[in-house]
C-alpha cells in the first residue's frame, strides 16, 4: 500500500471517528448522571440487557456512518443516476454496467466484449438519431451480456434500438458459461454478484467494502475539488490510444507455422451446443422485446485469426458454427444481422489491428456508419452466397506469407 493510500485510509478514519466520538460520552459515560446512558443504568438493575442493546444499537449506528457515503455517492451507480454535483470516474466494467443501464437516461445502447469498447457513444446517437450509451464486458460471455441486457428493460427507460456484436470465439461455448475473469482491480476476487443481483440484502458488501469507500466513493468526492467531469461513454473503456497497430505488432505476438492439421469436423453436439448459446443468450430476449430493434453483427477478425484457424483446421468449422447462428437469427424480425468478414481489405490490412482479433476505433466508427447504410447485411438470400465466398477465401488464402522471413511483405 502506498503512502497516499494510507493518508486517504486515516483521513476517512478521523473523518468517521470525530462523527462517533461527539457523542460517545453521552451515550456511553455511565458514572456521569447528566448523560443519557448514565442516567438509564442508574434507573435499572437490568444493566446487562442493557449494556447489550446499546451495544448493539452503536453497532449499526458506526456501520451506517461507515456506509452512507457510499449509499450516497453510489460510485457504481447501484442506486441512482450520477449526482451533478460529482465527477464520477467509471471504468470497472463489471461494477458499474448494471447500475448504468438501470439508472442512465438512453433510449439505445452498445453492448458486447472488447470489440465495442472502442465504439463512440455520440457518433451513434449522431447516426442513428437515439440517445445512446456504450456497456461493454471485456470477454463477457453470451449469458453475461445477455443477463446485461435484461438488466437494461428493468429500467424505466424505452429502449428503442441495441447494438450487439456477435464473437465468433464466444459462440461455441456452453448455454450457461459464464466468464471466468477475475476483477481487475482485485485480481484475487471474482466480477461481484451482488452488483449484478435483484438482492438488496447483499448491498452489505458494497455499502462496507473499505476498499470502495476509500478509493472509488472517496476519488469521486475529490473530483469536485479536481474539477474532474464525469466519464462519457466516447472514452469509457476505450483502449485505442493505449496500443500500437500494424503488421509488425501483430505478427510479434503470434507466430505463424505451416504444420496444418486436418479438418475438424462440425458435429450434432457443436450444433446443438450454439443453437442452445444463441437460442438462451440472443434470442429469447430479442423475443422478448419486439418494439425494440437489436443489430447484430459478427466482429471482423483479422486474417492472422484466419490464419490460426487455418493451422487448427477450423476454418470450415467456424463458418458451420457461423452459418449456424444465422440461420436461427435470420428467423427474427425485428434484429438485423451484420457481418464484415468478407469485407477483405478491411481484415487482411493489419494496419487496423492491435493483434489478431482487435481492431482500430476507426473500424468501430466505419462499422456504425455502414449498418445505418444497411451494407453488409445478411439475409435469407444472401447469406448462403456469403458463407461460401468467405470459406473460398480463408481457405485458400496464401499464408505463407506471414511465416517467419516474410514478415516485410
Amino acid at each position: 500500500m502506498n503512502k497516499d493510500s494510507l493518508n486517504t485510509d486515516y483521513l476517512w478514519f478521523l473523518i468517521i471517528k470525530s462523527l462517533i466520538m461527539k457523542n460517545v460520552d453521552l451515550i456511553f459515560n455511565e458514572k456521569q448522571e447528566s448523560t443519557l446512558f448514565g442516567y438509564v443504568m442508574k434507573e435499572t438493575e437490568n444493566k446487562d440487557k442493557i449494556w447489550f442493546w446499546v451495544t448493539i444499537a452503536m453497532t449499526f449506528f458506526i456501520m451506517l456512518l461507515f456506509a452512507l457515503p457510499t449509499i450516497i455517492i453510489d460510485p457504481y451507480f447501484h442506486y441512482h443516476e450520477p449526482l451533478t454535483d460529482y465527477g464520477y470516474t467509471f471504468y470497472r466494467q463489471r461494477y458499474s454496467n448494471d447500475g448504468i443501464v438501470r439508472h442512465f437516461d438512453y433510449d439505445a445502447y452498445i453492448v458486447g466484449t472488447s470489440m465495442t469498447e472502442n465504439f463512440k457513444a455520440s457518433e451513434a446517437s449522431e447516426i442513428f438519431g437515439y440517445n445512446f450509451i456504450k456497456v461493454p464486458y471485456s470477454g463477457g460471455y453470451y449469458k453475461e451480456l445477455d443477463h446485461l441486457i435484461k438488466r437494461s428493460f428493468s429500467s424505466d427507460n424505452d429502449i428503442k434500438m441495441v447494438i450487439r456484436c456477435l464473437d465468433y470465439t464466444l459462440l461455441a461455448r456452453d448455454k450457461d458459461a459464464e466468464h471466468e475473469e477475475k476483477d481487475t482491480l482485485h485480481p484475487q476476487f471474482k466480477a461481484p454478484e451482488y452488483m449484478v443481483n435483484a438482492n438488496p440484502f447483499d448491498d452489505i458488501k458494497y455499502v462496507l467494502n473499505k476498499t470502495i469507500l476509500f478509493n472509488e466513493t472517496y476519488s469521486t468526492y475529490l473530483n469536485i475539488r479536481n474539477e474532474v467531469p464525469t466519464t462519457n461513454f466516447d472514452s469509457y473503456s476505450n483502449w485505442c490510444s493505449a496500443f500500437t497497430f500494424g503488421r509488425e505488432t501483430v505478427l510479434g505476438e503470434y507466430t505463424h507455422t505451416d504444420d496444418v492439421q486436418p479438418e475438424k469436423e462440425f458435429t450434432q453436439d457443436d450444433y446443438e451446443m450454439i443453437k442452445g448459446n444463441v437460442e438462451q443468450n440472443v434470442i429469447a430476449t430479442i423475443n422478448e422485446h419486439p418494439d425494440t430493434t437489436f443489430y447484430l453483427f459478427f466482429s471482423p477478425y483479422s486474417i492472422c485469426y484466419w490464419d490460426t484457424a487455418h493451422s487448427n483446421g477450423t476454418v470450415k468449422w467456424n463458418i458451420e458454427a457461423e452459418r449456424t447462428a444465422i440461420e436461427l437469427l435470420l428467423e427474427c424480425p425485428n434484429a438485423k444481422l451484420y457481418s464484415f468478414t468478407n469485407d477483405f481489405d478491411l481484415t487482411c490490412n493489419l494496419d487496423n489491428y492491435k493483434d489478431q482479433v482487435h481492431y482500430g476505433e476507426w473500424v468501430n466508427s466505419d462499422i456504425l456508419v455502414r449498418m445505418k447504410n444497411g451494407e453488409n447485411m445478411l439475409t435469407k438470400e444472401n447469406y448462403k452466397e456469403y458463407l461460401d465466398e468467405i470459406e473460398e477465401f480463408y481457405s485458400n488464402y496464401d499464408y505463407s506469407t506471414f511465416a517467419v522471413g516474410n514478415e516485410e511483405q
